[in-house]
C-alpha cells in the first residue's frame, strides 16, 4: 500500500482530491495538511511515497515545499495542483512526476496514477515504517544509502552527505568510471591528462586512481565502491549504489524520464569528455521526446502532444 500525501490550504480541494482516490484507485488512507510546514514535520516522521502539492499557499509555497523536499526527501515523486498553467515549466525544475489543474477530471487523475505506478518500484524505496526506523538506527555502513548524481552537479552520497575527494581531479576521475564503468590507462590519459606533460602523464593518471581509492577508504565505501585493474582495464566495480544515469535509461515511460533529466550534467566538471557525455544525454533524450510527439500527433492526443511541446521548450530543445 502506497503512502500518498495532499497539501493545499484548501479543504475542498483537499476533499476531491481523497474522493478520486477512494472511487477510481480504491485507496482510503490519505494524510492530508493544510500548510507547508505541517508537511514537513509530518515528512520527518515517515516519507511519502507520493505527494500532491498546491502551488498557491500563504508563507511557503509548493514551489517552495518542493525544493525543501526534493533536496532532504529525493526519492518521494511529487505532483503538483494549481488552478493555473503558467507554472507548468517552473513545475519540471524540481522532476515533478505530474502538473495537474484544477478541477481535476477522473481521467486525467488516472493518467497521473499510471505514471506513478511505473516508475514506483525504480523511483521508490518499498520500505514499511518499521524498515525505515529500523534502518535509521543501525550501524553497519554497508546498510546506509549511498547515491551518485550525475544530472546537475556530480556527487557521490553516502548517508545523505557527500563524500569529499581528496583532489578535484580524483573527483573527475570517479565520474569518469562512473559513466564509463571501464577505461584503459591509455583512455584516462587522453580524456583526462592530455593537457599536461607527457612524459608525466601516466603518473599523474596513477597517483590519481590511487587519491580515488583513497577517498573511498576515508568515506567506508571500499565494500560497496571499488576501482579494480584487471585484463589491463580499469573498471569501476559498485554494489547496493544507486546511479541517477541507470534509473534514467531503465525508466519504462517518458514521463519518469522527463522527471529526471536536467540538461545539465557534471557540473561543475568541464572537461570535453564531460561536455561530450551530456551532449549524448541530450540528444537521446531529444530524440525520444521525438518520437513520442510524432506517436501523440499520429494519435490525435491533444493534451499530450501539449504537455510533450511544453518540456521541449523548459529544456530549449
Amino acid at each position: 500500500m502506497y503512502d500518498i500525501m495532499i497539501v493545499d490550504d484548501e479543504m475542498p480541494a483537499i476533499e476531491q482530491l481523497q474522493d478520486l482516490f477512494c472511487e477510481k484507485m480504491n485507496i482510503q488512507n490519505i494524510r492530508y495538511y493544510l500548510n507547508a510546514d505541517e508537511a514537513l514535520k509530518a515528512f520527518r516522521e515517515r516519507v511519502p511515497d507520493l505527494v500532491f502539492l498546491d502551488i498557491q499557499m500563504p508563507k511557503m509555497n509548493g514551489m517552495e515545499l518542493a525544493e525543501r523536499i526534493r533536496r532532504d526527501y529525493p526519492h518521494c515523486q511529487m505532483v503538483f495542483v494549481t488552478a493555473y498553467s503558467n507554472y507548468a515549466l517552473p513545475a519540471f525544475e524540481w522532476h515533478a512526476l505530474d502538473y495537474l489543474l484544477k478541477p481535476i477530471r477522473p481521467e486525467r487523475m488516472e493518467k497521473t496514477w499510471s505514471r506513478f505506478e511505473q516508475v514506483a518500484t525504480s523511483m521508490i524505496p518499498q520500505r514499511s515504517t518499521e524498515q525505515v526506523n529500523l534502518s535509521r538506527n543501525m550501524n553497519s555502513e554497508s546498510n546506509k544509502a549511498v547515491e551518485i548524481q550525475c544530472f546537475g552537479d556530480f556527487s557521490l552520497q553516502h548517508s545523505g552527505e557527500r563524500v569529499v575527494w581528496l583532489t578535484a581531479k580524483a573527483e573527475e576521475l570517479f565520474a569518469y568510471l562512473v559513466v564509463h564503468r571501464v577505461a584503459t590507462l591509455a583512455q584516462i590519459i587522453e580524456d583526462l591528462f592530455a593537457d599536461g606533460p607527457a612524459d608525466k602523464a601516466s603518473l599523474y593518471a596513477n597517483t590519481t586512481i590511487y587519491r580515488v581509492r583513497n577517498s573511498l577508504k576515508n568515506a567506508g565505501l571500499e565494500d560497496r565502491i571499488s576501482v579494480v585493474y584487471k585484463n589491463r582495464q580499469y573498471r569501476l566495480e559498485m554494489s547496493g549504489v544507486e546511479v541517477d544515469l541507470e534509473l534514467f535509461q531503465q525508466a519504462s515511460d517518458v514521463w519518469s524520464t522527463i522527471a529526471m533529466y536536467r540538461s545539465e550534467m557534471l557540473r561543475p566538471i568541464g572537461s570535453l569528455w564531460a561536455i561530450a557525455v551530456e551532449a549524448s544525454y541530450q540528444k537521446h533524450f531529444r530524440q525520444m521526446l521525438d518520437e513520442e510527439l510524432v506517436d501523440a500527433k499520429r494519435e490525435g492526443n491533444l493534451e499530450k502532444i501539449q504537455e510533450l511541446t511544453s518540456v521541449l521548450e523548459r529544456f530549449e530543445l
